[in-house]
Formats: C-alpha cells, structure tokens, sequence
C-alpha cells in the first residue's frame, strides 16, 4: 500500500499538492475499492491545511481498512504463509548445515547454522556476497542463528533460497 509516503508531501505549496493528488490516485488504485478506502483518503485529504499529518490517524484509518477486510487479508496470509513455509521447509530439510523449529504459525523462523562464524559475520558476508539479508541471532542473543522472514512472494523466497545455495558463508 502507498498510503505511508502521503507523509512526505503534506507541505503547503501547489506542487506539494500535486504530488499529493498523484499520491490519492495511487493510494486509491492500490487500495482497490476496498471498503473504507474512500473514507481513509477522504481523511487524509482533510488534512491538506497541515504541514504534518498524525501518523497515528493515518495507522488508525489503514487498522480499519484492514479490519474491515480481514477475511480478506487472513485468506491471502494463510495462503502465502502455508506456501512459503513449504518452500522453506524443504529448502532446510535438504541442507545439512542449518536446522530449525518449523514454525506452527507465522512468517518468520529462526535458523540454526553449524559453522564456525558469527551470525553479524554470516548476515554481512551473505549480503554483500548474494544480496540476501537475515536478520542475525546475536541481535536476540542467540548466536549461530539467523532470523528469516518469509511473508514475500514464493518465486522471491525461491529465489534467495538459491541464492545462499549450498556455497553460503556459513560453510566457509
């Protein structure tokens, strides 16, 4: 959703105003017609007087939307969460240097490598090497680990699966 860079252009000038209608128009094709949409954009558009607008409004405005569509939302999650963690599962399963939990519910895990370097070490390594990015476990005090987060597309999860392959910096 597109709602979020509203912020930037709350200033008082033509252009400023401009670059807020292009904004609307975005926000609403990407809000699609969902229900309450046209209230949310008919709030921030009352806030054109402002320099700033209240993010917390906003957050409340896009917190109903989202209420309002969340069988909607929950449907799509479920089904991103249920393929991902396939993907994910099977991608672990077939290594022989990482295990973990396979998580009951959620879009994030926590993966535990054997190998001897430090997971700010291994996450830098693996970003500069593969632009690949796990959040590392030291960050929770839990070394050897990595968080991985797995909410995006399949074929974009795939993809940085391959990418840490079976050469990743946690071997060498």
């Amino acid at each position: 959703m597109r709602v979020g860079f509203l912020l930037l252009f709350m200033a008082q000038s033509p252009k400023a105003l401009a670059h807020l209608d292009a904004a609307a128009g975005s926000a609403r094709k990407s809000l699609g017609g969902c229900p309450g949409s046209t209230r949310l954009l008919a709030e921030v558009a009352t806030h054109r007087d402002y320099t700033t607008i209240s993010v917390g409004r906003v957050d409340d405005l896009l917190a109903c939307v989202a209420l309002e569509n969340k069988n909607a939302v929950l449907a799509r999650s479920h089904q991103i969460t249920r393929t991902n963690l396939a993907v994910l599962d099977e991608w672990v399963t077939g290594r022989d240097d990482i295990t973990y939990v396979k998580p009951a519910s959620g879009t994030t895990g926590l993966l535990r490598y054997n190998a001897p370097i430090g997971s700010y070490e291994f996450c830098t390594r693996l970003l500069v090497e593969t632009g690949v990015m796990f959040t590392p476990g030291a960050a929770f005090d839990i070394e050897h680990t990595v968080r991985i987060g797995f909410a995006d597309d399949a074929e974009t999860l795939c993809t940085g699966l391959e990418l840490v392959g079976p050469d990743s910096p946690a071997r060498g």
